[in-house]
């Protein structure tokens, strides 16, 4: 998972996340663990207190 977001959104290669020691390794895992927390909580809320979800596929 941390590897596809680095991917996607800091546009890094594996190899950079894999090549990286251990230590910024970590960093950068607790970065993107708050960032996803963060995009979490800014997800719209309906008015029951549940987060909107998007059906995956439309039926007509």
């Amino acid at each position: 998972m941390y590897a596809y977001f680095a991917l996607h959104k800091f546009h890094w290669e594996p190899s950079r996340i894999a090549n990286l020691p251990m230590r910024e390794k970590a960093l950068v895992i607790a970065i993107i663990r708050q960032r996803l927390e963060d995009e979490r909580k800014e997800q719209p809320v309906n008015w029951r207190g549940h987060k909107k979800r998007y059906p995956h596929s439309i039926c007509f």
